[in-house]
């Protein structure tokens, strides 16, 4: 027997911290957070990591591929490619990919509509004996802009005649 009792387990295992784990569905929140980071995933180098929380505190958090864009073979994947850009549109990023790593301020604060989605593994968890839970959030739509964002018109492209 350890120091803590096993009295407490069911208790610890249903308690949530925070403003919880939100489930699957589709939901409103504002970026709290963001960064370009190494991945866990070993086939990916580089991800857009967003946490995003909803007005009572929840958070969700989603991981974009940035790098590689490429297929198993190393050509450049027209699918990968599209996601990231819908994803980065959602955020209300409209620049250049490759300057996406000196602008993530302007994502910071953005509003966006998302969906968390998760399915269970057919890998069990070698210490609970339970399937993993894969966990994916998807950013739909981009309700308002981030703090940072560049929200000046721009210009008409021929000149208005009244």
């Amino acid at each position: 027997m350890g120091i803590i009792s096993e009295a407490f387990d069911e208790m610890f295992d249903a308690t949530e911290v925070g403003g919880g784990r939100l489930e699957d569905g589709k939901y409103e929140g504002t970026v709290t957070a963001v960064a370009i980071r190494d991945s866990v995933r070993s086939w990916v180098d580089a991800e857009l990591s967003v946490t995003l929380t909803t007005d009572d505190g929840s958070k969700a958090f989603a991981d974009i591929e940035v790098s590689p864009l490429t297929t198993k073979d190393g050509q450049l994947s027209q699918g990968k490619i599209k996601f990231l850009k819908w994803q980065l549109q959602a955020l209300g990023y409209n620049g250049k990919l490759s300057e996406l790593e000196y602008n993530l301020e302007s994502l910071f604060g953005a509003r966006v509509t998302f969906e968390v989605k998760s399915e269970e593994s057919t890998k069990l968890n070698p210490k609970t004996g339970r399937p993993y839970v894969n966990r994916q959030t998807v950013i739909l739509d981009n309700i308002s802009p981030g703090v940072g964002a560049d929200t000046t018109p721009s210009a008409p492209a021929e000149a208005a005649v009244y």
